[in-house]
Parts: C-alpha cells; structure tokens; sequence
C-alpha cells in the first residue's frame, strides 16, 4: 500500500486548494471587517423562475473583534461555523451565540449581521436554491 505523510506532494489525481484568510480579500462593505475566500459558484442551482439561479460558497474569516455589518440579505445565505465562537443577529438585531458546527440562516431581505470577540470562521451559502431545513435539524 502507498502512503503519503501529510505535507507531501505527488499524488495523482488530487488536487489540492486553499481558501485561507491569505487567499481572501478584506471586506469592509456596511462596516464590515472579515476576509472573504471565495470557494466556488455553482451555476443554475435554483429551480427555474426562483431567482438568481447561481449558488455562491465563501470562507469568511472574522479574526478577533472582527464582524459582517448589519445589511440586507440578496438572497437566502446559510453561515456555517466551523471554527471559534461568535453571535449572529437578524432585523431585531438582538446577538444570538453561535459557535463551532451550527449555522445561521437568513431569508433574502432579512437584515443581518455577525461578529465575533474572539475570531470565528465560517463557510456561506448564497443562492435561492438554498433550503438547509431539507437536511439540519434546528437547534
């Protein structure tokens, strides 16, 4: 059997990507302070005639006292956190905490914001096709 230790390159058929905070861009956008990697698009993900059709996968990386600004949602936007602790916040603006393994979502034209003291990371999906009730159980 072959093995490869972590670190080494050379495997065929693999290709391996980074979506770090060193490959992201600022984002200050509604007084926003995060990094942004961008992932992947998906094209014609929705189901036809349900809006933008394109499904849209970031990282953001909010280091500490970092925060995504209070905006309108374009469309449905599922934030799911995968590393640190932080809160998130609707129209009602009250924080709610949230921290590694669960996700926020928000409808399109739902206010929103989030922020962390300590630093959080998170995966985002944008795209109206976008309906995470089908597969998470509410927390």
């Amino acid at each position: 059997m072959n093995t490869v230790d972590e670190g080494e390159g050379g495997g065929k058929g693999v290709h391996i990507y980074r979506f770090g905070p060193d490959v992201g861009r600022p984002i200050t956008h509604y007084n926003s302070d995060f990094i942004m990697a961008r992932i992947l698009r998906i094209a014609g993900s929705a189901p036809l005639g349900q809006g933008d059709r394109d499904i849209t996968i970031g990282c953001m990386h909010l280091g500490a006292g970092g925060s995504v600004g209070f905006h309108q949602a374009t469309v449905p936007q599922l934030f799911l956190t995968v590393a640190g602790v932080g809160w998130v916040a609707g129209t009602d603006r009250v924080r709610r905490p949230i921290r590694q393994y669960e996700a926020a979502f928000w409808e399109r034209g739902e206010w929103h914001e989030a922020g962390s003291e300590r630093g959080m990371t998170a995966i985002v999906i944008e795209g109206d096709g976008v309906v995470p009730r089908s597969f998470m159980p509410e927390a």
